[in-house]
Formats: structure tokens, C-alpha cells, sequence
């Protein structure tokens, strides 16, 4: 039997039911990629915080005033390191403490141990009262991905 399409022109009822289910999944396909945007937020500032995997849900979370200890590689744009600690010990620092670039405080506020992140830290979070965190080209766009090891 055949079944007509909008267009006036007829084909095998087969075939239809092979075209209903191409367009459900490219909506499937369209759904999952949109939840995955959910896990991009931009903040007013500029920043750009992904969430590249989850931490341990029981964990303590990491907030203003913690003791942190975190794994990082910062990158420019165009995928130069500039900052990392690499094979070293976690780089600890106090949450919200003017020793380390505001684009960390903000985009490290509320991780869990375990949690990777990456920053799209914008020049004007790239900062600590105006002191430039490591020497970068003007104008430098940092792109880190963190990985929360400790809270205390």
C-alpha cells in the first residue's frame, strides 16, 4: 500500500515509517546535544565555566575561605601552555584569596573533590589586583582545565 506524502508524490508505506524514524532520531540527536550545552555556563563577567566530569557526589563542595588543592594546565587560544603545574605536587591556595587570578575563584567556587573543570578566563579575570598572574601576550584569553583534588 502506499501512503502520500505532503508533496502529492506516493511512496511504499515501508519507506515512510523508515523517514518517521530518521526524524525522531535527529531530534534525539538534537536533545542530546542540548543537554550537553547545559553543562557550559557563562557568568557576566566573561567566564566560561564547562564541566568536564562529575566529582564524588558525597564530597565536601569548595567554597570562599576552603584551603584548595588543584591540578591545572592553562592554554592560550591558539593551544600554547602557559601555566601548569604538571608532575608537581596540587597547587593549594585559600578560596578567594587575592594570591591567585579572580577567573579561579570564581570558576573553582562550588566544585566537589574529584570534579574537572574548564575555564575560558577572560583577560580582565586574569588577575590579582591588577598584577598579571604568569607573563602572557596583552590582551590573553587563558583557557585552564582544573581538577579539584582536595578541600579542606
Amino acid at each position: 500500500m502506499d501512503v502520500t506524502e505532503i508533496n502529492g508524490s506516493s511512496v511504499p508505506k515501508q519507506e515512510a515509517e523508515i523517514k518517521k524514524k530518521s526524524k525522531k532520531k535527529k531530534k534525539t540527536l538534537e536533545a542530546e546535544d542540548g543537554k550537553h550545552s547545559n553543562n557550559i555556563r557563562t557568568l557576566e563577567d566573561g567566564l566560561v565555566i564547562e564541566d568536564l566530569s562529575a566529582g564524588n557526589q558525597d564530597a565536601k563542595v569548595a567554597s570562599e575561605g576552603n584551603k584548595v588543592y588543584i591540578n591545572y594546565v592553562g592554554k592560550l587560544q591558539d593551544g600554547k601552555t602557559v601555566h601548569s603545574n604538571g608532575e608537581e605536587k596540587p597547587y593549594k591556595f585559600k578560596l578567594g584569596s587575592e594570591k591567585v587570578m579572580r577567573g579561579w575563584n570564581l570558576g573553582i567556587t562550588g566544585m566537589r573533590i574529584g570534579e574537572k573543570r574548564r575555564l575560558t578566563i577572560p583577560p580582565s579575570l586574569c588577575n590579582n589586583g591588577g598584577k598579571s598572574v604568569v607573563e602572557l601576550p596583552k590582551d590573553s584569553t587563558i583557557i585552564y582545565e582544573v581538577e579539584l583534588v582536595k578541600v579542606r
